[in-house]
């Protein structure tokens, strides 16, 4: 072999080795398997070495293991395929979003041989255009409701003092008296949903940040989600002795807690639910009760992080359940304002309690984000910015 052929076949593997994308080679079929491929590949799925990586069927690394015959079957048809956006699968099991551009290569007999690509992954922009859509419909929300509440609160207000004036007029044993009174109460009813709109708009939160203990803060926020008419569930805090301290309002904390632990507590209901329809003996799960854990430890979010929010120190804060799980086609939506999962009929909330979770951690420079699969408990995790 001429010299000048073996230097340049030395600097193309030289420069596939170096580069920062996957580049591969792989037969076909669902049981495919890699002819090649490059350490920057292994690394993007986790694997400590090439040898390891290369031992692997190519369908262990797709998300759902059916996609993947798909994929050949179009290549095969088209020749070629530009920027497929595909969800992939990591060596531990958590999701990777990939980019692909493949070429099919064909034998004498024009069947498809091996397929040669180029890989790139997108995880950390799907995640930024999936925080940028939730921005975007909070930011909607926000234009219209705000406006709105503002607006109605002004005309609540003097709703409230017209009717507190009559039922002064009139004393407490009038017999009309115990209405205005009711009407008080869906005044103050009101106001509530008022105030939640406008946690959605442009404006600051209403209330007063104070530097406080993780530690006091969480412990106080359980005793008043009011579980006292609750039975069977188990909630168990796992607090770090050095978590920091965060500053916030004391207020929009416990309703962002309050929020979570009401969501844990029906999604257990509702696996109880479909279990004593079921037989143990004939279909049941063995599930065995609630259990709702928070877990609290410090975390140091990178430069370069999913989440698109600053670099440093955070507090963690895990909000784990054992109940019915969160379908993947859900995920992305959960923290959409009027969005639930339940029936109309079967809805306690009007689908704006993880909105306004969302909304009141973003807003304290944090980040709220969900883990879950259907049938497997759900794991809400917020990042709230540490404090000295």
């Amino acid at each position: 072999m001429p010299e000048e052929i073996i230097v340049t076949q030395n600097i193309l593997l030289e420069l596939l080795e170096n580069i920062n994308v996957g580049v591969y080679r792989n037969t076909r079929g669902p049981e495919g398997r890699f002819i090649y491929a490059n350490r920057a590949m292994a690394a993007m799925f986790g694997y400590d070495s090439l040898d390891e990586f290369l031992s692997v069927k190519v369908s262990d690394l797709y998300a759902r293991t059916e996609d993947r015959q798909r994929f050949v079957d179009f290549v095969s048809r088209k020749g070629e395929i530009m920027h497929a956006e595909l969800e992939l699968k990591k060596r531990d099991g958590t999701s990777a979003w990939a980019s692909l551009c493949v070429v099919a290569q064909y034998d004498g007999n024009g069947d498809l041989k091996w397929m040669d690509g180029v890989i790139e992954d997108i995880t950390r922009r799907k995640h930024m255009e999936e925080e940028l859509a939730k921005s975007r419909t909070l930011e909607s929300l926000g234009i219209l409701g705000g406006g709105i509440a503002h607006d109605f609160n002004n005309s609540l207000a003097s709703i409230v003092a017209c009717v507190s004036l009559v039922a002064g007029e009139l004393g407490k044993d009038h017999p009309q008296t115990s209405i205005l009174e009711w009407v008080l109460e869906l005044c103050e009813k009101s106001a509530i949903m008022a105030r939640k709109l406008i946690v959605f708009s442009n404006s600051q939160l209403p209330g007063r940040r104070e530097k406080k203990s993780t530690d006091t803060l969480v412990r106080q926020a359980v005793e008043r989600c009011s579980l006292k008419d609750v039975s069977g569930i188990k909630i168990s805090l796992e607090i770090a002795d050095d978590a920091g301290r965060v500053e916030i309002d004391e207020e929009q904390f416990y309703e962002v807690i309050r929020n979570m632990v009401i969501n844990a507590i029906e999604a257990i209901a509702e696996r109880r639910n479909k279990l004593s329809s079921a037989s143990i003996n004939e279909g049941g799960d063995g599930f065995d009760g609630g259990c709702i854990r928070i877990i609290v430890e410090n975390a140091l979010m990178p430069e370069d992080n999913v989440f698109s929010i600053s670099a440093g120190r955070y507090v963690k804060f895990c909000i784990e359940d054992n109940g019915t799980g969160i379908p993947k086609a859900f995920l992305l939506k959960v923290f959409y304002p009027y969005f639930t999962t339940k029936p109309a009929k079967n809805a306690k909330g009007k689908g704006l309690g993880l909105a306004l979770c969302y909304a009141v951690v973003k807003k304290h420079g944090g980040v709220v984000t969900v883990e879950s699969e259907e049938g497997n408990g759900a794991r809400f995790i917020i990042y709230l910015p540490a404090v000295e």
